[in-house]
C-alpha cells in the first residue's frame, strides 16, 4: 500500500506539468471538465474510515543500536542516489543531446519511478530492497556508457522505485514497537543527503568533467548495495 501511494503521488507529479502544459495560455472547456471531475472525488475521500489500529508492540531497542544506525544510513544513501540521478543526469547528458532532450530524458528517469512502484507488492521486503539496490547498481554501470546512458538512467528509477517505502516496511518489521520513533529520525536524516552531496559532485564535475557524474552516483549505489546487504543478513530471523 505504501508504494501504491508513493506511485500515486508520482503520478500526479507526472500528470500535473503535462496537464497545465496542454491548457496553457487558455483554460478552455476540457480544463473545467477536468476540475469538476477532480472535485467529485472528495465526497469518495470523506467517505473514507480508518481500519482499526492494533496495538504497538512493546518493543526494546537494546542490542540493535547497530541495526538502527544501518538504517539512518540507507535512508541517507537511497535519498543521495535519487536527488542525485534527478538533479545531474541532465548536467551528464546536455553536452551530447542537447538541453532540451537532456531534460526529457530526466523527465523519463521520474516516470520510470513512479511506474515501478507498484510492481513491487510480492515480495517480501527485505528480498525486494536487495534486488531493487542490486539492479540499481548495474543500471548506474550501463550509464558509464553515454549511448546507453539516458536509458540506464531511466533502469535506475524503475528500480529505485520500490525502495523508499519499501525501506519503510522494513524498518517497521525489524522495529515492530519503536517505528514512530525511529521513522522521523530516518527520514530527516536522508533529507540531509542531497544537502551533503550535491556539493560534493558538484566538486568532482568541476575538478575533471560532467562524465564522472555516474561514475559519482554509481559509488553511492555501491555503498548502498553494501549496507542494504549487511542488513539482509543481519534481519534474517524476521518475518
Amino acid at each position: 500500500m505504501l508504494n501504491l501511494l508513493h506511485a500515486l503521488f508520482g503520478l500526479g507529479a507526472v500528470l500535473g506539468p503535462a496537464l497545465m502544459a496542454a491548457f496553457i495560455p487558455r483554460f478552455g472547456p476540457p480544463f473545467v471538465l477536468v476540475s469538476f471531475a477532480s472535485l467529485a472525488l472528495v465526497p469518495l475521500a470523506l467517505g473514507l474510515t480508518e481500519p482499526p489500529r492494533p496495538e504497538p508492540a512493546s518493543g526494546r531497542l537494546t542490542a540493535a543500536w547497530g541495526r538502527m544506525v544501518a538504517f539512518v544510513l540507507l535512508f541517507f544513501l537511497y535519498v543521495a542516489v535519487e536527488v542525485g540521478v534527478g538533479s545531474w543526469e541532465t548536467e551528464h547528458l546536455a553536452p551530447a543531446f542537447g538541453p532540451v532532450r537532456a531534460a526529457a530524458f530526466t523527465s523519463l528517469f521520474w516516470a520510470a519511478l513512479t511506474v515501478g512502484r507498484p510492481v513491487s507488492a510480492w515480495l517480501q521486503p527485505r528480498h525486494l530492497m536487495l534486488g531493487a539496490v542490486g539492479l540499481s547498481l548495474v543500471a548506474l554501470a550501463l550509464a558509464q556508457s553515454l549511448a546507453l546512458a539516458p536509458y540506464a538512467y531511466a533502469l535506475v528509477g524503475f528500480a529505485l522505485a520500490p525502495v523508499f517505502p519499501t525501506g519503510l516496511v522494513w524498518l517497521k518489521e525489524v522495529f515492530p514497537g519503536r517505528v514512530e520513533l525511529l521513522t522521523p529520525v530516518a527520514l530527516a536524516i536522508a533529507s540531509l543527503a542531497p544537502v551533503l552531496t550535491a556539493p560534493l559532485i558538484g566538486m568532482v564535475v568541476e575538478a575533471r568533467s560532467s562524465a564522472a557524474i555516474p561514475t559519482v552516483l554509481m559509488v553511492l549505489a555501491l555503498l548502498l548495495l553494501l549496507l542494504t546487504l549487511g542488513l539482509w543478513a543481519r534481519t534474517r530471523s524476521v518475518a
